[in-house]
């Protein structure tokens, strides 16, 4: 996921991203965030933009007053522009958020169609991760039942050589 949001940021020119999986987990991997901002969009989760996109599954854009901090040396206001765009499954539900944000300058038409495409591409990674996982655990656990069963028969054997 890291690289997702690293890329992403890169190539949308944009100052700062993170990306948020919205199953129980709430794994996610951030670009240009601090630890602290990260884990005050976590605590929000349920609230804000995130409700938004959950109920409509349509990129939402905030504009606000940029913070002090994100306006470094510049003493002049400034305003960030944040892109909440959400990714869908298969079934069109919610699974992720990817979170981009620029500072003084706006997300196109364009560049949201862009985005939205790439927000696909995004799902179908995440869905192959899964299955891939759901795979490796699947395996493990008929490895686990071989060996039982494998155990079971050594067992068996023993008993049998020691009532000879």
């Amino acid at each position: 996921m890291s690289s997702i949001i690293s890329n992403t940021v890169e190539i949308m020119e944009a100052d700062k991203g993170v990306i948020v999986l919205l199953d129980a987990d709430r794994g996610c991997a951030s670009f240009g965030i601090s630890r602290q901002g990260l884990d005050q969009l976590l605590q929000g989760i349920e609230d804000g933009p995130f409700v938004r996109i959950k109920e409509t599954g349509l990129p939402f854009v905030v504009n606000r007053e940029s913070t002090v901090g994100e306006r470094g040396f510049h003493p002049a206001p400034s305003r960030t522009y944040e892109l909440y765009l959400p990714v869908l499954d298969s079934h069109r539900e919610v699974v992720a958020c990817i979170i981009l944000a620029r500072i003084d300058r706006r997300f196109s038409e364009h560049e949201q169609h862009i985005l939205i495409g790439m927000a696909k591409q995004v799902s179908l990674a995440l869905d192959k991760l899964a299955m891939f996982e759901e795979t490796k655990r699947q395996r493990q656990i008929t490895q686990e039942m071989l060996d039982s069963v494998q155990g079971a028969y050594s067992c068996f054997l023993s008993t049998a050589e020691r009532s000879r």
